[in-house]
């Protein structure tokens, strides 16, 4: 999939994530749905693509919630640093991979973003909640990146491949 579908992605992703009501019977969470466009991103994007599609969901991201600005756009581009690293290590078209690498990215990105609120000592962040938040991000990763890939994003990229072919 191409850069800009990815941009594509995240604008959906965002503005679903914040139409969607929180889940509440795990405590409030929203369905990362960012984190899951950026975990993808990061396992098919080329490295300098990928931190351009990590500033921009980090924006999106960050204009969207009520924390500080710029703690989504660290989390991001500190994730797509470090899959970037060891991606060319893994299989990342397997749905292992891409569950593995959804749990490690949507986990740490809350976490890290957990760490940016409670550095930055805001009130509706206590420690307790980041811990929460960042196991249950890093269960819906485990889920949603590996089902979005099959059903979504895998699709498109066929599709793309076959009209290249056609002409």
């Amino acid at each position: 999939m191409s850069f800009l579908g990815f941009i594509l992605f995240v604008l959906i992703g965002a503005a679903v994530q914040s139409v969607l009501p929180a889940v509440g019977w795990l405590g409030g969470i929203h369905v990362p749905l960012v984190s899951v466009v950026m975990v993808y991103g990061m396992l098919e994007l080329p490295f300098r693509r990928a931190v351009a599609l990590a500033l921009v969901a980090g924006f999106i991201k960050d204009s969207l919630d009520i924390g500080p600005l710029g703690g989504w756009m660290c989390a991001f581009l500190v994730m797509t640093f470090l899959f970037n690293r060891y991606r060319e290590l893994v299989f990342a078209g397997e749905v292992t991979t891409q569950a593995l690498f959804g749990c490690l990215g949507c986990g740490s990105a809350f976490l890290m973003y957990g760490l940016v609120c409670l550095l930055g000592r805001a009130p509706f962040f206590p420690l307790s909640r980041v811990v929460l938040e960042t196991l249950q991000a890093a269960g819906f990763g485990l889920f949603l990146v590996p089902l979005c890939s099959v059903f979504i994003f895998a699709p498109l990229a066929r599709k793309r491949r076959l009209k290249r072919r056609a002409f």
